[in-house]
């Protein structure tokens, strides 16, 4: 059903000229056919077995019959797509165009197939011309190749080689286009990978990006033109030159000034995206809210590319600590109509982000609606597709629970933690989480004494330091707090929770060694230290 709505909200938005869904299609034959059509266009057919429900009188014994009846349904509605032209007032000239371009140079290869010479080269002579005008590149190649056979069956030899020399600088560009998009998606895959392979991959990017310039200024290409700017933007993420990063965009958004017939709102919201993103490594609160206004003018709530931004405007504000903000935007998404409909990654990122939401907001800030207990015992841990998100996790049930200075569950969890860590957090791949997943052992490893945990962790810390967070998107990379921060958040908390400790031997511990923790753990301190005995005198 989810296919089907796809393709409905395609047909949707084309002009209706006062008729019903049906009276567009009139040639949707067929009772059935028509009622799973009018159920899907007005959305009242919300699943499956709503349309099958609704369709036929045993639906139990119809499976077969309604899905065959949905797989023509589809072809119809696949096909009708192709003669129809999706209004947009948002689209651009470009966009437009680049559409109505493909469809016409199918329409032209279809006349040609019918034997309908002429007529299809009025198409094509006027569809070259306008993919010059837009530097639709694979057009322009498609279109030269067609009018340069026909110079050879009905012009003359100076027309042919005009449209030859053509060919081959179309060829050059094409080439020069598919390169840049080859980098690009190399730098998709290595985004994921260690922070070694990234440091490989920037010195093959100075020499990848110093050639797609020199292409970029020989072409008039504008998709190599956008992909220079991209890798640009990307290069200086990876060398963290995060002010050289905003340069690239503005430098982007100048050449779109310069030339109108390439404008877009897409590409204009994302170089403020990339700006937002450069913000917030900088910890730039200020301009990072002046892009966003500007993402907000040109993302459509609701839409993928919304819940991206609105993503990275909420780290934005949290990690530079304007909490009201950061509630604020929380709440837009989470009670959005079409946040159910996002994908179970994004979700399970939001879900994370209230977890350190009501850890860093002031006291009266907090949602008093958040059930800790329930985040803590429902997020699933040992999913090993999901490792690296599962860090996040134990990190955010770590610091809940010492917030609400639960010691004796943190104790209980003390040999999860140890084991999750040093199975799957390792050190070439995950350096920063490996190193403050060590701090957050110190805690426990010297019973949340703040004094002796500052002082050993500090080793980690300086460690930790020598590389900055980088996020790209993911959940291996994702510090919803920078670690840096969030540790003296915890020291804090620690501060805070050792107020009226008392001190006892720990079972563990090295002899002289003095352990302090709160009076409230002091019996599950005791029983544990009894149960440790117990073994010993059974070994």
């Amino acid at each position: 059903m989810k296919d089907l709505k796809k393709i409905s909200e395609v047909i949707r938005n084309t002009p209706k000229n006062g008729k019903s869904e049906l009276e567009r299609f009139p040639h949707f034959k067929g009772e059935k056919t028509r009622t799973l059509l009018s159920g899907i266009m007005s959305e009242s057919f919300q699943s499956d077995v709503d349309a099958s429900n609704a369709i036929y009188e045993k639906p139990d014994k119809s499976k077969k019959n309604y899905l065959m009846l949905k797989s023509r349904l589809k072809k119809r509605m696949i096909e009708e797509t192709f003669f129809i032209n999706p209004v947009n007032k948002k689209r651009s000239p470009y966009e437009s165009h680049l559409n109505d371009s493909y469809r016409k140079l199918s329409i032209a290869k279809g006349f040609l197939s019918a034997g309908l010479r002429q007529e299809a080269m009025e198409i094509v002579k006027t569809l070259f011309q306008e993919a010059l005008h837009f530097r639709f590149t694979e057009i322009i190649l498609s279109t030269a190749r067609m009018l340069r056979y026909h110079a050879s069956l009905q012009g003359t030899r100076k027309e042919l080689e005009s449209y030859d020399t053509l060919i081959e600088e179309t060829k050059k560009e094409l080439a020069a286009e598919i390169l840049s998009d080859k980098i690009i998606e190399e730098m998709n895959l290595e985004a994921r990978f260690s922070y070694s392979n990234r440091r490989e991959l920037v010195k093959v990017l100075t020499d990848q990006y110093a050639r797609l310039k020199s292409m970029a200024a020989t072409h008039r290409s504008h998709t190599l033109q956008l992909n220079t700017f991209r890798i640009g933007i990307r290069y200086n993420e990876y060398i963290q030159d995060f002010n050289g990063m905003i340069s690239v965009c503005e430098a982007c958004e100048k050449y779109l000034d310069d030339n109108p017939q390439f404008r877009q709102d897409s590409r204009y919201a994302e170089m403020a995206l990339f700006k937002m993103d450069a913000c917030l490594h900088l910890q730039d609160y200020v301009r990072g809210r002046e892009y966003a206004s500007v993402c907000i003018s040109y993302f459509r709530k609701g839409y993928p590319n919304w819940f991206v931004f609105m993503e990275c405007y909420f780290l934005l504000c949290l990690q530079t600590r304007n909490y009201e903000a950061s509630i604020a935007v929380f709440r837009e998404v989470t009670k959005h109509a079409k946040f159910r409909n996002v994908n179970p990654e994004r979700k399970e990122k939001w879900k994370l982000f209230e977890a350190y939401l009501n850890f860093v907001v002031p006291a009266g800030l907090a949602d008093k609606n958040f059930r800790l207990y329930k985040f803590v015992n429902e997020v699933p841990i040992y999913n090993r597709d999901k490792k690296g998100y599962n860090v996040s996790i134990l990190i955010a049930q770590f610091i809940l629970l010492l917030n609400m200075g639960d010691h004796d569950r943190l104790a209980l969890k003390r040999d999860s933690f140890r084991l999750y860590f040093k199975r799957y957090v390792k050190r070439k791949f995950n350096y920063r989480s490996y190193y403050f997943s060590k701090m957050l052992m110190t805690v426990l490893r010297y019973n949340f004494n703040p004094e002796k945990t500052r002082k050993i962790a500090q080793k980690f810390l300086l460690h930790l330091k020598t590389r900055k967070g980088k996020y790209h998107g993911d959940l291996e990379t994702l510090e919803v707090i920078p670690y840096e921060q969030l540790w003296n958040e915890v020291l804090h908390r620690l501060e805070v929770n050792n107020k009226g400790s008392r001190y006892f031997i720990s079972p563990v511990a090295k002899p002289g060694r003095v352990k302090k923790i709160p009076s409230r753990n002091l019996l599950a301190a005791l029983r544990y230290k009894s149960s440790v005995q117990v073994e010993a005198g059974q070994a």
